[in-house]
């Protein structure tokens, strides 16, 4: 099994059991839950907005402004290990290692 269909199940695993104890957990856990959950996530899409930036400005061939938000996000992994293990979470499938996601898409910049 390849790491992206194991973690594409793991990630459908845990919602279809999200959706089944939802119903049975008491609305302040589920608050509680949902008042963790939201702003952990926007963080970690904050933290990786010049990643997906990148990967949008490659899409339209600006290879240059794509390289440019690429350097910037591998600076800020680098200056907060905190960003690193949060970035591990918005990068994609494909791999846990943010910094090694942005190497690989600065490869097909320069490629």
């Amino acid at each position: 099994m390849t790491r992206p269909v194991r973690n594409r199940l793991l990630v459908a695993a845990f919602m279809v059991a999200a959706f089944f104890a939802a119903p049975r957990l008491p609305n302040a856990a589920l608050w509680g839950a949902t008042a963790l959950t939201v702003p952990f996530v926007a963080l970690a899409l904050w933290v990786t907005s010049p990643f997906h930036k990148a990967r949008t400005l490659l899409r339209k061939k600006q290879f240059d402004e794509a390289a440019t938000e690429l350097a910037a996000f591998e600076t800020s992994l680098t200056q907060a290990g905190w960003k690193r293990a949060l970035a591990a979470l918005a990068v994609g499938l494909y791999t846990s290692n943010a910094l090694a996601a942005s190497r690989n898409t600065l490869g097909a910049v320069r490629l």
